[in-house]
């Protein structure tokens, strides 16, 4: 397997013609949205950094934004919210033009508000745009659910949900 190195602009190509976005030859990226919520519109592309090396998830972050993404998926499984953080703060993009999604780990209810908050403060944000459970299980979806409602009530998540396995 050989990995070959792209420029931006073959970069936003490359994308572009898996998904729906609009590149133009300024090396600017567009992606389309889809209402999730009412008055939420998410990004039909994100960037992901689970897995990936601290110094990786900032230079991912930072490269997408500078491409003119805007939708960045982290979790905090992942360990690395404050190079999500950093690289959103270098950015200078306005935190309202950004979509951040973020997962809690699973169910289990007496962690459930303290892995939000936690959330909240290692990503410098008062809100998250899409608020999901990791992994359904280990703990009571049910009540944990509750709480997310009560997080998006409080209006500290825009919007709710489960990842699926």
């Amino acid at each position: 397997m050989s990995i070959m190195m792209l420029d931006q602009q073959h970069l936003i190509f490359i994308l572009c013609l898996t998904y729906a976005c609009h590149g133009s030859s300024s090396a600017s990226l567009r992606v389309d949205t889809k209402e999730i919520a009412p008055n939420v519109r998410m990004p039909v592309m994100s960037i992901g950094v689970g897995g990936l090396e601290h110094q990786d998830a900032h230079d991912i972050v930072a490269n997408w934004l500078g491409l003119g993404g805007t939708g960045i998926d982290t979790a905090l499984n992942y360990n690395n919210q404050e190079q999500v953080q950093q690289a959103m703060a270098e950015s200078g993009v306005a935190r309202e033009d950004l979509f951040l999604t973020t997962k809690i780990p699973d169910c289990n209810v007496s962690n459930t508000v303290q892995n939000i908050e936690k959330d909240l403060i290692l990503l410098d944000t008062s809100y998250i745009d899409l608020l999901l459970i990791h992994g359904p299980r280990n703990g009571n979806c049910v009540e944990s659910w509750k709480i997310l409602e009560t997080f998006y009530r409080s209006n500290k998540t825009r919007a709710i949900g489960v990842r699926s396995e």
